[in-house]
């Protein structure tokens, strides 16, 4: 019979255990909240990254547009001056 716990014991062990499982389900819920906001989140920011790298992808494109038009302009202004002076 010594080997039984008393009353206050189990209810002892019982509160402890209440409040152990009490902390687990309040992370495994903040847990479980956390992983299933996390896939649109990132899928926001992998578009936001797509097109950020679109825009900077489209104004590389355009200032290489530029520079080969102001280039093309100046080879044209020396080659014109080059054909004069030959002459």
């Amino acid at each position: 019979m010594s080997d039984e716990p008393n009353l206050s014991e189990v209810v002892r062990t019982q509160d402890r255990h209440e409040t152990k499982i009490s902390f687990i389900e309040q992370h495994y819920v903040s847990e479980k909240v956390f992983l299933a906001m996390l896939g649109p989140i990132s899928d926001r920011v992998l578009a936001l990254e797509q097109a950020d790298t679109s825009k900077t992808a489209g104004n590389r494109n355009w200032l290489l547009g530029l520079a080969q038009t102001v280039v093309g302009v100046a080879l044209g202004v020396i080659a014109g001056i080059l054909m004069k002076g030959g002459h």
